[in-house]
């Protein structure tokens, strides 16, 4: 019997093992996923270039027949309000870091207990199968 549970728990260690397909599957799926972020990266850099060029020519048709005077105030009150956007914009976004981070040492902390109480159980069960 004794010879059966050894062998039971080199088996149970063994699966834990990875096989070389295994690792395989995941490394491919890694880099799809690598590739696919690239890729998006890349898309979203080009919508921002091309977002910009169109802010700048709707810029320079706005500004066109105006004298120096009124380019610098129109551009002036321009300038002030896409800094309290963007302002706008980070500060909302680090409330959300914020939440997020949060979360995610509620989720630690969920899971360190789960790892206690699992290991609490394993103890137990180990004194009770020496008993």
């Amino acid at each position: 019997s004794k010879s059966r549970r050894e062998v039971s728990s080199f088996n149970t260690e063994l699966s834990f093992e990875l096989t070389d397909k295994e690792v395989a599957d995941l490394k491919r799926t890694y880099c799809a996923e690598e590739e696919e972020e690239r890729e998006r990266e890349e898309e979203m850099f080009k919508q921002l270039v091309l977002q910009e060029i169109e802010q700048r020519k709707s810029l320079n048709s706005e500004i066109k027949g105006m004298d120096l005077g009124q380019q610098i105030a129109y551009l002036s009150t321009k300038a002030k309000t896409i800094k309290e956007r963007y302002s706008q914009e980070h500060s909302t976004t680090m409330e959300a870091i914020k939440e997020n981070m949060d979360q995610l040492d509620t989720y630690l902390m969920e899971n360190d207990r789960l790892i206690c109480q699992v290991e609490a159980a394993e103890v137990h069960e180990e004194k009770r199968r020496q008993q």
